[in-house]
This record gives structure tokens, C-alpha cells and sequence, in this order.
């Protein structure tokens, strides 16, 4: 399967999306990856005809607060402080 890696963020950019909804989104733009990948790569890797949608949890601090500092940069980290 043939990867463009980090020049995905360049590409993402002219695909034209159209969902209004984050998650939406996502989806569309994971399946117009894969549109680029045949028609413009002519990648010929075998893609399910399905796709996983997640479950959204959340998890709270169970009493013990802490802090969470995020990266500013595209694609960083976060930083957990348990005080």
C-alpha cells in the first residue's frame, strides 16, 4: 500500500468536504484518502467495505483533579500533571 505520509495535510486541503459534523467529517475525508489513493496513486490495496465508528467515552478524574497541557504544533502532544 502506497503511503504519502506527511504530505497527507498538504492533500486533505483541495479535497472538497462537505459534512458539517466533526466526526462526519473525518469519515469523509478518511474515504476521499482512499478515492486519491486509486485514482491519483493507483495504490491498488484492498479496502474492507466497511469502517469502524468509535464509542464515545468519557472519563473523569475520579476525584483527583489534574491538569492536561496540550501542544500548540499540529499533530502534538499532551503533557498530564497530576497537581
Amino acid at each position: 500500500m502506497t503511503e504519502p505520509e506527511g504530505a497527507w495535510r498538504e492533500i486533505v486541503t483541495t479535497f472538497p468536504v462537505e459534512c458539517v459534523d466533526e466526526q462526519a467529517r473525518g469519515w469523509e475525508r478518511s474515504l476521499r484518502q482512499r478515492i486519491y489513493q486509486h485514482d491519483v496513486i493507483q495504490d491498488d490495496a484492498v479496502h474492507e467495505p466497511v469502517f469502524t465508528v468509535r464509542r464515545n467515552v468519557r472519563v473523569g478524574d475520579y476525584g483527583i483533579p489534574f491538569m492536561q497541557s496540550r501542544s500548540s504544533e499540529a499533530g502534538g502532544g499532551i503533557t498530564t500533571n497530576p497537581y
